[in-house]
């Protein structure tokens, strides 16, 4: 799961103005966003869809490769609970990040949140192990899953120290750094596919791109792909390997577990699977005639669906878009104004679906409506104090 949450409403019962007063900017930002990404939309960008678009990796000869190995938390092995990769909120982590920093929340599940951050780090440093071996010149580390932490998910402490963690504020660099080769560690299928925890950006949200199903490890094959950057290893569940075998035969793929449901697995021998995903790194560096660039080129038609938790039925409406069925329409001329315009869309149906499993959570609870009325009187709050601000000046 990525970081791009969903923004929604805040329950907290301290400072409640202030929290209020947070979502209200959160909900303007969301807002702004829909506007801007709504004239982005080139609806008249032509006639024919775009292609994907597969050309062969340059490495300069001469010296080692730079790495970059970016882990979500779904795939791992040696994990049949949802729970290890949940911190707490995940699933509004976006609205929730600075009030579980500010406030020193603490995992939800203590135990089983240090057994999931202890299995992310035997997996990383597995591939760490065997892009050394295989003669990496450095290798750097991202976090690109959304469990709700403040921190990143693997303590760098926990990694092994020839790597180098990056935190959040460094991760623009790497726009700007020449990585030759990104590999995808623990990474899982999409919406409506049968997998472990399958979900593409929030649970309950699907992506088609140019008719063809979106999974996050194709939306980062095609965001490294637009940097010159070739997926050269992806490890995750067997279902997900059928996907990116089926799109990208030449990746090597480590499947760690086998998917019985979107919430159980069946677990391979830890050791076994930490040994192939070594294996894996190495054949996967020095195979360097099989390094491809993958591209999605525009126009680029693009379907958003939404199923429980999340609702598109908000999003009916939208300039330049089409809405049926559940599913919001439109085309985007580039593959990043198609990524950045879905990512709003998206978040804003996970935002809308919570919205009503939020509410009626509240509603169960014995003092439910009372704080559904404080909500509502503060909201009321920040609204006329704005209007207030905004006559004065």
């Amino acid at each position: 799961m990525d970081r791009h949450r969903p923004r929604g409403m805040r329950t907290g019962t301290k400072d409640k103005g202030t929290d209020v007063n947070l979502t209200t900017s959160r909900m303007a930002t969301v807002v702004l966003a829909v506007i801007l990404w709504a004239h982005r939309l080139d609806a008249q960008a032509g006639a024919f869809p775009g292609r994907r678009v597969v050309a062969p990796a340059a490495f300069p000869a001469g010296r080692k490769p730079l790495v970059l190995v970016q882990y979500d938390m779904e795939g791992l092995s040696g994990q049949t609970d949802w729970r290890t990769q949940e911190y707490r909120f995940s699933f509004i982590a976006g609205q929730m990040y600075e009030l579980v920093a500010k406030r020193g929340i603490k995992p939800i599940y203590p135990e089983i949140w240090a057994q999931g951050q202890a299995l992310l780090a035997a997996d990383v440093n597995a591939v760490v192990d065997g892009l050394f071996a295989a003669g990496a010149g450095a290798v750097d580390v991202i976090d690109k899953h959304g469990s709700g932490s403040p921190e990143v998910d693997l303590p760098p402490d926990k990694l092994d120290r020839r790597a180098r963690h990056l935190l959040p504020k460094q991760v623009a660099e790497i726009k700007r750094s020449q990585h030759d080769a990104v590999v995808l560690v623990a990474q899982h299928v999409s919406t409506g596919t049968f997998g472990f925890s399958p979900h593409t950006g929030n649970p309950g949200t699907m992506i088609r791109m140019n008719g063809m199903s979106i999974t996050e490890t194709d939306l980062f094959t095609f965001t490294w792909g637009d940097l010159g950057f070739p997926v050269i290893l992806v490890s995750g569940d067997d279902q997900l390997g059928i996907d990116v075998k089926n799109k990208t035969p030449w990746v090597e793929y480590v499947s760690v577990k086998q998917a019985v449901g979107p919430d159980s697995a069946l677990l391979r021998p830890v050791a076994d699977a930490h040994d192939d995903l070594r294996r894996g790194a190495r054949r996967a560096l020095e195979n360097r005639a099989q390094w491809r660039v993958v591209t999605l080129k525009g126009p680029i038609d693009v379907t958003t669906c939404a199923i429980p938790p999340a609702s598109m039925e908000l999003l009916a409406g939208l300039p330049a878009t089409e809405y049926r069925d559940g599913c919001l329409f439109f085309r985007s001329s580039t593959f990043d104004n198609a990524w950045r315009s879905t990512r709003t869309v998206i978040n804003l149906a996970a935002a809308s679906g919570y919205n009503w499993i939020l509410l009626s959570t509240i509603l169960e609870e014995p003092r439910g409506l009372e704080l559904l009325d404080r909500i509502n009187e503060n909201v009321g709050k920040v609204w006329f104090e704005t209007e207030k601000k905004r006559i004065s000046r």
